[in-house]
């Protein structure tokens, strides 16, 4: 792995930690509750809210996920984009799979319980290449239950691409993404 790839990785990950710092922060003024307060823990979850849909995938994925792990930490995982420019807003994502350069690339979950440090990681697959983009880096932070909110600059160029979200070193979520 070059250093680039671990300069991204570590620009990903301070970006997850601000952005869900953030998300707690401003999730008393606008997000709903998901679940009673007196749930687990007496803590309760939160939801955010998004502006369109993402479509379904058209291809099969390269591979399965384990619908068990997902089951056990995740009610939900999926894409967002935030346009050029803008300023990090988790409310102002907006949920899709398909971006354009200068876009930020958001990734957005909701986290039954916590992941501790060094047992989350992901990946970006090339699909038309049939190899990693992005190699699969773990996460040093711990992910706290609740919504996840984290934005990084777009660094793939134009063609298909896999998402891949590992919890114990198990495949957890295949989101694919198309860059245009």
């Amino acid at each position: 792995m070059n250093n680039k790839t671990l300069y991204i990785i570590i620009g990903i990950l301070v970006v997850i930690i601000i952005a869900g710092g953030a998300y707690f922060i401003l999730s008393g003024k606008k997000s709903e509750t998901s679940a009673p307060a007196g749930g687990p823990g007496g803590v309760s979850s939160q939801t955010i809210a998004v502006q369109t849909p993402a479509a379904p995938p058209s291809e099969p994925l390269s591979e399965q996920p384990n619908q068990a792990k997902y089951n056990e930490y995740l009610t939900e995982i999926h894409l967002g984009k935030l346009p050029a420019g803008a300023q990090f807003d988790p409310f102002k994502v907006i949920k899709t799979n398909v971006f354009s350069a200068g876009e930020q690339f958001c990734t957005v979950m909701n986290l039954k319980k916590t992941i501790i440090a060094g047992s989350e990681a992901a990946a970006v697959y090339d699909v038309v290449n049939k190899n990693y983009n992005q190699p699969k880096m773990t996460f040093p932070q711990q992910l706290k239950q609740g919504g996840i909110v984290g934005c990084v600059d777009l660094t793939q160029t134009t063609g298909k691409y896999e998402y891949k979200f590992y919890i114990d070193d198990v495949l957890a979520a295949v989101l694919p993404f198309e860059v245009k």
